[in-house]
């Protein structure tokens, strides 16, 4: 009988200690390698959403840069928006990329916009400026303008 109780003793022991391991692999598979899915899959949504957001501002804003102005170091591009969506909306920013006559990348600049909504049918003037070496602001022919985050 002795022997019976003894065998059960560790029996429950050695059970209790494998279930103990499980709970501990479950509860770090929980906190490290779910979290990580999670994370995962969040960047993936903002990803997706920013570029439906991005594709929205291409079909409803059009940007046409208006005249690129050569100072010793810096670039200052003047550029006109218009709104074609019908709805007021938050105005994005504005990259920029420069190219010489040649259609060759020189540099590229963005514009922050600091507007909080562009109007209806209206354009917005904005200027970017842009810091850039001498040689590249001799260079510099034409800049195209598109959105971005």
């Amino acid at each position: 009988m002795r022997e019976y109780f003894r065998n059960f003793g560790s029996g429950f022991f050695w059970g209790a200690g494998f279930i103990t391991a499980s709970l501990i692999v479950i509860s770090m598979h929980t906190i490290f390698v779910e979290r990580q899915i999670l994370r995962l899959a969040d960047d993936m949504y903002e990803a997706q959403s920013l570029k439906r957001l991005t594709e929205q501002w291409r079909e409803n804003f059009d940007v046409e840069t208006l005249n690129l102005y050569k100072l010793e170091r810096q670039l200052r591009i003047t550029a006109s928006i218009n709104n074609n969506s019908g709805n007021p909306s938050f105005l994005p920013n504005i990259n920029f990329d420069i190219f010489n006559e040649d259609g060759n990348f020189i540099s590229k600049c963005k514009y922050f916009s600091d507007r909080s909504g562009a109007h209806l049918n209206e354009p917005i003037y904005v200027e970017a400026t842009c810091n850039v070496s001498v040689l590249q602001a001799e260079q510099a022919s034409y800049a195209i303008g598109y959105f971005s985050l």
